[in-house]
């Protein structure tokens, strides 16, 4: 009986064509899990979250979601809303269990110290982080304080929150970094970053929280991570 075997050119083709197959594959393998994992990481800490939030507003007795204020400018209410910030902001706190405090250049410096800083939904780097001081939380979540917050028209209560804290990236608005506000129309097409405005992807959270893609309503919201410029442009024509 004669003995078959593989020959060694043949074994040098196989190997090749094998490399050449992983190396087209992996770089959406490993995209496909980064983004996994960010979307895990934001439904969990939304949903703790929301709850302290419910938490906090039933305990003041003061509805915070839906908020919003008119003309703060003529209206009474901001003032009483920015009156009951300190105390709501006491219950806030008081959920956190082992959290770590942190005022808003300590949690910038934080993030320059490990090289990382804030980044846009493309990754270029942003002068400062949009946080104010608040709580590094015991699994890694960064949280800032309650808000009153005057756009010099409406007003509403916000805070940020990194889905993953400082230290993990990527560190970019959209993806883990995101803003809640209890009125989110005022900003809510605020999450595209062809869009020029001081408030640039600050309204991603009302699409990542329902699960909306901003620009494809056939896709999730998830599905806008780590996509390219010309992504954007070609679906903005």
């Amino acid at each position: 009986m004669k003995k078959r075997a593989f020959t060694l050119a043949e074994v040098l083709i196989t190997l090749g064509i094998i490399g050449v197959v992983a190396a087209m594959t992996l770089p959406s393998l490993i995209t496909n899990y980064k983004v996994k994992v960010l979307e895990a990481q934001f439904k969990k800490a939304d949903a703790v979250l929301q709850q302290v939030l419910l938490n906090t507003s039933n305990e003041v007795g003061f509805d915070i979601s839906g908020l919003l204020i008119g003309n703060t400018h003529n209206d009474s209410s901001f003032n009483d809303l920015k009156a009951i910030i300190p105390e709501m902001n006491k219950v806030w706190e008081n959920q956190f269990t082992g959290a770590t405090r942190f005022s808003g250049d300590e949690y910038y410096f934080h993030l320059i110290g490990h090289g990382d800083g804030c980044h846009n939904m493309l990754g270029s780097r942003l002068s400062g982080c949009p946080v104010s001081e608040g709580y590094i939380l015991p699994n890694g979540v960064m949280v800032t304080k309650l808000r009153a917050y005057d756009s010099g028209s409406i007003g509403f209560i916000d805070f940020w929150f990194d889905t993953n804290g400082p230290i993990k990236g990527p560190n970019r608005l959209g993806y883990d970094i995101f803003r809640y506000t209890s009125y989110p129309e005022k900003w809510y097409f605020m999450c595209n970053p062809l869009i020029q405005n001081s408030a640039n992807q600050y309204g991603c959270y009302y699409y990542a929280h329902r699960n909306l893609n901003p620009i494809d309503s056939s896709k999730s919201y998830w599905d806008i991570l780590y996509k390219p410029l010309s992504y954007w442009q070609k679906s903005n024509k």
